[in-house]
């Protein structure tokens, strides 16, 4: 018998250049590629590629098993179908042994290939860094705005405000700004990011942080005849409480009311007033963020928590001192800037050990800013919401319109205050950021942009190419499936059969024994061929006499 040949070897070409568009062009743009060449035709060509690759093996496997087949006498016919699970679908129905069908099955499971390649591939709309335009949000590293200070004739401090800053107050007092909603940004595409690509903080920046904490267990009642008319009071917190406070507050206040009685199940109004006491303060700070505009909207998030600054040793609470010293200040040993920490630097120099801090590690206010703002949260908040004589309802209350609001006709909770502070702080924060110089242009001017804004990515909208992995299970499937089969026809064939696959020459070289073929030489037509086909029973066998040699079809 002629040894078996090598099994062809399965190319994994076709495959590897599929997964290798998927995995190259896998969240990216669509490739500026010329017209008539885009991802779906590519694919088409190589899932194309792969379809023969998977078939072809397979039509040669059914091939060794048709000469496998007749190593037993089997009917003439089962040539035609072999032959016909090799081609397509018609085989399929009338296939010999379960090989023969699960390599016919592949055959025709690959003809459905060509949509689930296609389904694989998603485009999706997406941003990508653009390579110009401009992405920029303010930050500071100090709030001086003020310029010089101004002094009276006794040489006292004059308590003034930045113009930019008294509106600040003034409209996180009547309409309380979010977070971010005033902070000056610069977006080119109206699509930037202030992130990490991994998430998190972005850059630092200074801010006004606040806290209100609630001190109504402290409250005193005081027995008095009559029904009280004053139903919220807000008042300076005395200098002594932060007089050892590292971080002292540039204001803090203390605020008492009175809540609308309960009311009790089958009583009526009770004259018992609930008091809920507040300590509020404000406090500057140095915050860290990441960012994003979207749709030209401005949004950003918080991360970690802040660090307050500290009080200077040569502060005093009477604001006296040398002019424009600084009246608190924080120096930090590293700091966020474009998404990269600037830390200290540190070594020896003449023999004596230094240490040398960037401008941006460095966060102050300047002395006349702290005192304005002192002096305007001061006058602003400070005040009553009181009830006419004789009418103690809530809803006549009277007093400044942010004090009214802040009592709710007796409905004021701790919940309330913190947003309502938090609401001047944000607007106060917006200001400081956008505008920490004033009118001081010599510190505007000598400011490294660093220390002004920070600096992002513009994102432009583009249609990028995402892999919908479930739909590649059915071709790998199929590959999984021929592999098997190829290894069951390794197996089941080995070296007991001529390894003639699926080529037609065997049949002209080894044809039918010349006995069989005699008796059926009137045979013309493929009917009747078909006929003999179906009751003639033979098997392939190896001739030798002194006239022919070889293998032949011998009738059983």
């Amino acid at each position: 018998m002629p040894s078996h040949e090598k099994d062809d070897a399965h190319d994994a070409k076709p495959e590897s250049s599929i997964l290798a568009v998927w995995w190259m062009r896998y969240g990216r743009p669509l490739p500026a590629w010329p017209s008539l060449i885009s991802i779906n035709s590519l694919i088409a060509i190589f899932t194309a590629l792969f379809k023969a690759s998977l078939i072809f093996p397979v039509a040669e496997g059914l091939g060794q098993l048709k000469w496998n087949w007749f190593n037993r006498p089997q009917k003439l016919n089962d040539l035609v179908l072999f032959d016909n699970a090799s081609r397509g679908p018609l085989g399929l129905p009338a296939t010999r042994g379960y090989l023969a069908a699960l390599g016919a099955l592949i055959t025709v499971a690959a003809l459905a290939i060509d949509p689930f390649s296609q389904a694989i591939v998603n485009h999706k709309g997406c941003e990508i860094v653009a390579n110009y335009g401009r992405a920029t949000v303010s930050r500071a590293n100090n709030y001086s705005a003020n310029g010089d200070p101004m002094f009276n004739t006794y040489g006292r401090n004059i308590p003034i405000t930045n113009a930019e800053m008294l509106a600040a107050i003034n409209r996180g007092l009547v309409d309380p700004p979010k977070a971010a909603e005033f902070i000056g940004f610069d977006c080119t595409s109206g699509n930037c990011t202030f992130e990490q690509d991994g998430g998190g903080a972005y850059f630092s920046s200074f801010a006004m942080c606040h806290s209100c904490k609630d001190i109504s267990q402290e409250v005193v009642k005081i027995v008095e005849a009559g029904v009280p008319t004053t139903f919220l009071t807000v008042a300076e917190t005395p200098a002594e409480i932060h007089r050892n406070d590292s971080s002292p507050p540039v204001h803090s206040f203390d605020l008492l009311a009175l809540n609308k009685p309960p009311v009790l199940k089958g009583s009526m109004k009770t004259t018992e007033y609930r008091p809920l006491a507040a300590q509020c303060r404000f406090v500057p700070c140095v915050k860290k963020y990441s960012a994003r505009v979207s749709k030209g909207v401005y949004t950003e998030e918080e991360h970690g928590d802040a660090l307050l600054l500290k009080r200077r040793p040569s502060f005093s609470l009477k604001f006296e001192g040398v002019r424009n010293e600084t009246s608190f200040g924080l120096v930090t040993h590293s700091v966020l800037v474009y998404d990269e920490e600037n830390t200290v630097r540190v070594g020896f120099r003449n023999g004596a050990f230094r240490e040398s801090y960037p401008q941006e590690c460095v966060w102050f206010v300047e002395k006349s800013a702290w005192i304005g703002m002192s002096w305007t949260l001061m006058l602003l908040l400070e005040s009553q919401v009181t009830a006419p004589i004789g009418k103690h309802e809530f809803a006549y209350s009277e007093g400044p319109f942010w004090h009214r609001r802040l009592f709710a006709e007796g409905n004021i909770t701790m919940a309330t205050v913190d947003s309502a502070v938090a609401g001047i702080a944000a607007s106060m924060t917006a200001t400081m950021r956008k505008d920490p110089y004033g009118s001081n242009t010599d510190l505007a001017g000598n400011a490294s942009a660093v220390l002004k804004e920070a600096t992002g990515r513009v994102m432009v909208a583009q249609t990028c190419i995402y892999v919908e992995w479930d739909w590649i299970a059915y071709p790998a499937s199929l590959l999984a499936l021929q592999w098997a089969f190829l290894a069951m026809i390794f197996v089941a064939c080995g070296r007991r059969t001529a390894g003639w696959k699926s080529s037609p020459l065997p049949l002209l070289f080894h044809g039918l024994d010349d006995d069989l073929r005699s008796r059926e030489r009137e045979v013309g037509s493929i009917k009747d061929m078909l006929n003999v086909s179906e009751r003639t029973k033979l098997h392939l066998a190896p001739v030798e006499d002194s006239r022919r040699s070889g293998w032949r079809f011998v009738d059983s």
